[in-house]
């Protein structure tokens, strides 16, 4: 009976021993990152006593996950926020708004209007016009020191990524051997482990789970693996081929890579591409879709016009040609392909993607994507034998506002499946700039010059109407100014309600009765052709005679001035907004989204320190608790040592009975 005591009592302080001793690894442990609390379990043994079975973390692996989860939603909204913010502070900041400069660009534009002939406002204007220019250029310029900081964030986050998960296969080895070789628990070192999980968490969202041997592993949500056992997968980052500004995340394997969709990657590596991709894409495309349309509508304009000099209107601005990406698997990688935004056709410019594909050996499909990559049902053909190319060699694809130059050199041609894409907004802002030098080169001045005879009886007055093209080719208008001699020269009414329209020799273009409407009175002769237009103020008189001639003076004259400066009132960009409304409209956007994510991150906040508090419910370390656990199992380890005593006494007891 004393052994059996005895082997009992030494049970007992060992386990109370062991107890204690768990304890103060928790209490000490009480503010260590990523500590689970500890318990130690006991088990009775059959000859009496008890023996220590284990020591384990007291850990729920589904709580684990949720705050793993919510830690990397946290970080997406914090890190997206703060960047987000950057954005939109320097958009919504009035002096360097867009529209302060266009605004200023067209005040300036209508001062000169006031005074054509004055050079210095001319100048002035001119200069307005060069400013905002110059702020297309600084805003796309922000736009581009944006990606490269992402893509600076970008690769040191992927290095951390892969450096923490090299930790986690390490702590796997280290794990193996300790719980095989050395028969000892690995509590601290899985603890390690699951912190380094955590902190993956805060850069990209990962699923967690255990082989058979209880060793990490790691997965992207996707299922794609990043730590198994002990080996690792390197995070990698590359640009796309066919669109070398978007980066895509791959997955190193060795002898070959697998890419990740960079759809909800979570964590600040899913900020900083969502950043990069989504709100710095459609800055930067929003941004060249308005300067394509603002170079192209004022080049359009200033073209119906003339000069100080009394030449006709040049262009305003310039724009470079739009980039183009190739498959690295086409047929040769030197192919002469050109695209460029159409003159006049800037409203049907989108901010989507294109791809061109030769389909036959004249034939070329365009099929659009929007911002998503998503096909926007956009599928063109264009057909080289049947398409009429301009002087330059560029045939234009309908309705898309481009055209482009697909005649290959003769020594290398094209061939089925060869694979183009392009963007036609992307570093449209930062190609833009003015393409003539001063103020001179303001075409204010309309073409055309019109009077009244002065035989005239009626009040009726003469005014031009509009100007639709002076190319020579296709107008009444004649190279180097004047107006062709067949063009429309001059107005005779006959009746009230009848006119003749004739050429500088008196002969008769056209004859138009019935007349209710004295409005642009060539058209209604069928004269489109002629490239202007004119009206009659009120009804005129049998007799009266009207007469219209180019303006070869044109000193005074702002009939395309206005017309240039009402271009800021008009609808022209996609969606029927104007240059003012449209940046506007990305100004808002970018704001709507950074509240979002304000508000997403504050809820983000809550949701993760709900989950770190029932984590804790679980695993964190109560002082109170085990202050009273501390007491409870000094209380048993010295009634363990009692027994130990009794058992002696009682043993001696029996030896002084048999003496």
């Amino acid at each position: 009976m004393g052994a059996s005591l005895y082997s009992i009592g030494l049970s007992g302080i060992q386990a109370s021993n062991a107890l204690i001793t768990t304890t103060g690894q928790n209490t000490s442990n009480v503010n260590t990152a990523g500590f689970n609390r500890q318990t130690t379990i006991l088990t009775s043994t059959l000859n009496g006593g008890v023996a220590v079975r284990d020591t384990e973390r007291v850990v729920d692996q589904f709580l684990n996950q949720q705050v793993r989860t919510d830690t990397s939603a946290n970080q997406y909204y914090e890190k997206y926020h703060q960047l987000s913010s950057t954005a939109n502070e320097l958009v919504g900041d009035q002096s360097v708004s867009l529209n302060t400069y266009l605004d200023k660009m067209f005040s300036s534009l209508q001062s000169a209007n006031s005074d054509p002939t004055n050079l210095a406002i001319r100048d002035i204007a001119f200069s307005d016009i060069t400013n905002a220019v110059s702020q297309f250029n600084e805003l796309s310029s922000f736009v581009e020191t944006q990606n490269e900081l992402a893509n600076n964030q970008l690769g040191s986050v992927i290095d951390e990524i892969n450096e923490i998960a090299g930790q986690i296969a390490n702590l796997n080895e280290k794990i193996l051997v300790q719980e095989t070789v050395g028969g000892r628990v690995a509590n601290e070192l899985r603890d390690q482990q699951e912190e380094l999980a955590r902190g993956i968490s805060e850069m990209i969202e990962v699923k967690l789970s255990y082989d058979s041997n209880g060793l990490m592993e790691l997965q992207f949500k996707n299922g794609q693996p990043l730590v198994l056992q002990g080996d690792t997968k390197e995070l990698v980052l590359s640009p796309n081929e066919l669109n070398p500004s978007e980066y895509e995340l791959r997955l190193d394997f060795g002898k070959y890579d697998i890419g990740l969709t960079n759809d909800s990657l979570g964590g600040q590596l899913g900020a900083l591409m969502d950043y990069r991709n989504d709100m710095l894409t459609e800055m930067d495309r929003r941004l060249g879709q308005q300067a394509i349309v603002l170079a192209d509508t004022m080049n359009s304009q200033n073209a119906l016009g003339l000069d100080y000099n009394g030449d006709y209107g040049k262009d305003l601005f310039s724009l470079e040609d739009i980039q183009i990406n190739q498959s690295s698997a086409n047929s040769s990688l030197s192919h002469d392909l050109k695209i460029r935004p159409e003159a006049g056709k800037s409203a049907e410019i989108t901010t989507d993607t294109y791809s061109l594909t030769m389909t036959s050996a004249t034939t070329f499909d365009v099929q659009g994507y929007d911002a998503n990559g998503d096909s926007n049902g956009v599928l063109v053909s264009v057909d080289l034998a049947t398409a009429v190319p301009s002087a330059d060699g560029y045939v234009s694809i309908p309705g898309l506002g481009i055209e482009a130059r697909l005649q290959a050199d003769p020594s290398i041609n094209f061939a089925n499946g060869d694979l183009y894409q392009f963007t036609p907004t992307t570093g449209a802002a930062a190609g833009l700039s003015t393409a003539t030098g001063t103020g001179e080169h303001l075409a204010l001045n309309g073409p055309i010059v019109v009077s009244s005879s002065l035989s005239n009886i009626s009040n009726a007055s003469i005014s031009l109407s509009d100007v639709t093209d002076v190319d020579p080719a296709t107008s009444g208008f004649v190279a180097g100014g004047g107006l062709d001699p067949a063009a429309p020269h001059s107005i005779r009414f006959t009746l009230a309600d009848e006119y003749e329209v004739l050429d500088s020799g008196g002969a008769v273009l056209a004859t138009v009765g019935g007349v209710t409407n004295y409005n642009n009175l060539l058209e209604q002769a069928g004269l489109n052709t002629a490239g202007y237009d004119v009206s009659i103020s009120s009804i005129p008189v049998p007799g009266d005679s009207f007469e219209m001639s180019f303006n070869s003076a044109g000193t005074g004259d702002n009939f395309n001035g206005l017309k240039l400066a009402d271009l800021q009132n008009q609808n022209l960009i996609e969606g029927g907004r104007s240059y003012t409304q449209s940046y506007t409209a990305m100004v808002t956007n970018i704001g709507s989204q950074t509240h979002s994510l304000k508000l997403n991150m504050d809820s983000s906040d809550t949701v993760l320190q709900q989950s770190l508090n029932r984590r804790d419910e679980i695993s964190g370390v109560s002082m109170d608790e085990e202050a009273v656990k501390l007491v409870r199992f000094q209380q048993s380890y010295s009634a363990s040592a009692q027994v130990i005593t009794a058992a002696r006494d009682t043993f001696q007891t029996l030896l002084s009975a048999v003496r």
